[in-house]
């Protein structure tokens, strides 16, 4: 790879990651009981975006496997979340204990999302889907204008 080659990579990969990390920040601003995210590549799984509260690169292999496998349960950081809503590309999940909840939605991208005790995801899952077809439109737009 020539030295203008990585050099493109790399502007190409920093501005995707800023246009997730705004998307997400505001998210975070809008919606308070949404807490933590992270963002995936959905074939590689690397990670291109995790707030600073949330370390799940190291699980996401599991858990995608447990979420596709449509299992009742699923662990994500210690916590064991059931199943409320699966699908291919959607995962709702709560913890019974209170601790919480999660939602992860798949496309080219992976985007899970972990919400407070005193937030719903049913009502959370509407601003969060709307945030990751925003960041899914304006990477498309961004790819376009290459």
């Amino acid at each position: 790879m020539s030295s203008k080659d990585s050099d493109q990579n790399l502007e190409y990969n920093q501005m995707i990651g800023y246009i997730i990390t705004r998307q997400i920040e505001e998210l975070f601003k809008d919606e308070p009981e949404i807490v933590a995210a992270a963002v995936f590549d959905r074939y590689t799984l690397d990670c291109l975006y995790q707030s600073d509260n949330w370390d799940i690169i190291d699980e996401i292999r599991k858990f995608m496997v447990n979420w596709h496998k449509f299992r009742d349960d699923i662990i994500l950081q210690g916590i064991k979340y059931k199943s409320l809503q699966a699908t291919n590309d959607k995962l709702i999940a709560t913890n019974i204990y209170d601790e919480g909840s999660i939602i992860a939605i798949a496309d080219e991208l992976i985007v899970v999302i972990y919400i407070a005790p005193e937030g719903s995801p049913g009502v959370l899952y509407i601003p969060i889907s709307e945030c990751f077809k925003d960041i899914l439109d304006e990477i498309l737009m961004y790819k376009n204008s290459l």
